[in-house]
């Protein structure tokens, strides 16, 4: 009898591990987007066709990076950071600062953010002739993604998972209810097991 429930508190740990998620949620919850940036006909009307770059970012961890390339710091201008709705709604995520060979770099939090249903990310040309609080009129690259949900509390926050994952030598976080009841059937698994060897190993010494 105690073998056969060692047998089946080891099977249900087993199981916990083989299901579809494993201990993760079944959500992109904490799972980076990739967005590629570049020169986008209709959107772009500014600087070097051939300027490209990254954007990851995850909305349930509240990060943005940015990388981008052949975008020459320009007396004058600051390269802005914009992430935009579909309805035209933007907010400003960062200052991107390039150098001469115009490489450029930004991280930034989002934090505070009401809403996340933006579909949009542009690299902006801010000079002294944009209105403060907007989205500079010259826009360099850009990039398009889409998101699950457009409010909090939606269940994956906005979240999609992307085609391709930065290879970081770790697997991602997850999150969320999927998470939590995987945990807790491995965790009781893992101590119904230890009860039973226990009492497998006292009966055996008696």
């Amino acid at each position: 009898m105690a073998r056969a429930m060692f047998l089946l508190a080891a099977a249900m740990v087993g199981l916990s591990v083989l299901l579809p998620g494993g201990a993760k949620s079944a959500f992109a919850n904490g799972v980076p987007q990739l967005v590629k940036l570049e020169y986008l006909p209709g959107v772009s009307n500014w600087g070097p066709e051939d300027a490209e770059g990254l954007l990851e970012f995850s909305f349930a961890e509240g990060y943005a990076i940015v990388d981008v390339k052949r975008i020459p710091a320009t007396e004058g201008t600051t390269f802005e950071g914009w992430m935009r709705t579909e309805a035209g709604d933007a907010v400003h995520i960062g200052d991107i600062v390039t150098d001469a060979t115009g490489i450029g770099h930004l991280e930034a939090k989002l934090t505070g953010l009401s809403r996340f249903d933006y579909t949009q990310f542009l690299v902006a040309a801010r000079t002294d002739n944009d209105a403060a609080g907007a989205i500079p009129a010259q826009i360099s690259i850009a990039g398009n993604f889409s998101v699950i949900g457009d409010e909090p509390g939606d269940g994956d926050d906005g979240e999609q998972r992307p085609q391709v994952l930065p290879d970081t030598g770790e697997l991602p976080g997850g999150s969320g209810p999927g998470r939590g009841f995987m945990a807790m059937i491995a965790m009781a698994a893992t101590g119904l097991t230890i009860v039973m060897v226990a009492q497998y190993r006292k009966r055996r010494r008696a």
